[in-house]
């Protein structure tokens, strides 16, 4: 990503399409995400918002859509902030220093998922939104632990987007699956031990102390702000 954005002329090229009328910003994917921001806050004030995807171009997208969307609806009022691989160490640093703050600082932020790895720690996040269906799981699963650090005492909930129908969704939700056999399959061969951690049996998601997921589906033209 940060080749594309060091590319000649790329970013005079790309922040005019931010410009762009409603019907090129405002997917329903975009509607879902925002709709999905309103409805946190509205349910539980005051906590924070990691929103998440692989794509830094489409995180873009989706803040000119809150910066749009904040001028007529209350509830998308946001103090926003970024966190992607276009910015410098010294510029990440003071941006999860701010999200972290027990009061004040960004509310909503938009986190790239190459961004997010070890090291990074989001814990004033409460909820993540994950905006698309991931083409590696065990990345989303480093980011999700992002917000599960100390000092976390509350419970974090997961929220991923889906469209429906989508056959681009589900041809990813397909290659996830396709990947996590192999991985369980190989592991098998070499340990003779099934692959615990990855079963889906193996841990509850509901419990206090874990993270809650939630799938959060949209017919596609449904969406309305």
């Amino acid at each position: 990503m940060e080749e594309i954005f060091s590319r000649p002329n790329f970013k005079e090229k790309w922040f005019p399409f931010l410009k762009e009328e409603e019907t090129q910003i405002f997917s329903p994917r975009v509607k879902a995400i925002l709709e999905k921001i309103k409805n946190i806050r509205e349910l539980w004030p005051g906590e924070k918002i990691v929103v998440v995807s692989e794509f830094v171009l489409f995180l873009d997208i989706i803040k000119e859509g809150i910066e749009r969307r904040s001028k007529t609806g209350p509830n998308l009022r946001i103090r926003l902030a970024e966190y992607n691989g276009t910015m410098n160490l010294e510029e990440r640093s003071r941006v999860q220093y701010a999200f972290n703050l027990p009061t004040g600082g960004p509310e909503v932020l938009l986190l790239s998922a190459g961004a997010g790895g070890v090291g990074l720690n989001l814990a004033r996040g409460l909820h993540m939104i994950i905006a698309e269906p991931p083409w590696t799981p065990g990345k989303i699963d480093q980011v999700i632990e992002r917000t599960y650090r100390l000092p976390q005492d509350k419970q974090v909930h997961i929220w991923h987007m889906r469209a429906h129908p989508s056959e681009i969704d589900q041809f990813v939700l397909d290659r996830q699956a396709q990947k996590v056999h192999f991985v369980r399959q190989l592991l098998f061969a070499i340990t003779g031990e099934a692959d615990t951690k990855a079963s889906d049996e193996a841990v509850d998601i509901n419990e206090k102390s874990l993270p809650s997921h939630t799938v959060y589906e949209w017919a596609k033209g449904r969406v309305k702000m």
